[in-house]
């Protein structure tokens, strides 16, 4: 049985950045470093330079994210149903981005694949 799903999430979806980057995803330890580089005015992070280590240990891969692209990342991973896609829908779904779900979502966005977890 295939399910088939499609979601469209709205770039001025107000609260993804914060249910993303406040997730607690920042914890695991393949983060090296986010480089906060905007703020919105509660003090919530709308615009950072993430560095994770990559599939390659001895690598790093560096990318600047914002809701736009969150958005993107969310939409691409449900609609193709790429693995753990059903986390993510969940915490759409729920409007509830736990460490997890907010993982999967960066490591899509920065590294282009779920390569930890």
């Amino acid at each position: 049985m295939t399910i088939t799903t499609t979601l469209t999430i709205p770039v001025a979806y107000h609260d993804l950045h914060v249910a993303i980057f406040g997730s607690g995803a920042f914890s695991y330890s393949w983060y090296e470093d986010v480089d906060v580089l905007t703020k919105d005015k509660d003090g919530d992070i709308l615009t950072a330079r993430v560095r994770m280590e990559t599939a390659d240990e001895t690598k790093t891969k560096s990318v600047v994210v914002n809701t736009e692209v969150l958005a993107q990342t969310i939409q691409s991973i449900i609609n193709e149903q790429k693995p753990a896609w059903q986390t993510v829908l969940h915490a759409v779904t729920n409007e509830d981005f736990d460490a997890d779900a907010g993982d999967i979502v960066l490591q899509y966005a920065v590294l282009g694949d779920l390569v930890f977890g």
